[in-house]
């Protein structure tokens, strides 16, 4: 009798090296096609807040359905990207911005929903759906640079071509970016 054709070993890895390839695909589209086609960004579904920080997570894991849960207040929207939900206080979300990290507020004094960059790599905020429709662009009124010690972020406004209007030099907190930054940096510069 002969064997099933992913018993041979050839054939086998031939199966395996394309259902690899298949899922790898998968993964990367996702992301990539809900990031960048504004047609598929996150439309209000966080527009009723939840009661619960339960809750507002459930929200945001269906704002962001290829998304990963890192913890109570955070997910993993792509390598390097990560969102999080208000803190209770600028304090507690001051301290939530991790070592190493860029980290982006959408109100002044850390409030509002969160941004943080892991990766040294030119972000295009009007690329990353926010969490309660539109995107992320003109949308930062507050950060902390918390990366190692004197690394550089830029901050930038779209004009026809990228303009850097402010820079960053690790660490550095900013509870306030000031009202002519004020919702209006389209992207940033991690490192």
């Amino acid at each position: 009798m002969d064997k099933p054709i992913w018993q041979t070993p050839l054939k086998r890895l031939r199966t395996l090296m394309i259902a690899a390839i298949s899922m790898f695909a998968m993964v990367l589209a996702v992301p990539v096609a809900s990031a960048v086609d504004k047609d598929k960004a996150p439309k209000a579904a966080l527009a009723a807040p939840a009661t619960s920080t339960d809750g507002q997570m459930a929200q945001l894991l269906r704002a962001y359905p290829a998304a990963t849960q890192i913890d109570t207040k955070t997910v993993k929207v792509k390598e390097g990207v990560y969102i999080s939900l208000p803190s209770a206080s600028p304090s507690a979300a001051a301290a939530s911005c991790a070592y190493y990290d860029l980290c982006l507020w959408q109100n002044k004094n850390y409030g509002g929903y969160g941004i943080s960059f892991t990766r040294c790599e030119f972000v295009d905020l009007g690329h990353i759906g926010f969490p309660t429709g539109g995107y992320w662009n003109d949308k930062l009124s507050s950060y902390i640079n918390n990366q190692t010690s004197g690394t550089w972020s830029g901050f930038y406004n779209w004009t026809g071509s990228w303009d850097l209007w402010t820079e960053s030099f690790a660490y550095e907190a900013t509870p306030y970016i000031g009202d002519y930054y004020n919702d209006k940096i389209d992207g940033v510069y991690v490192c």
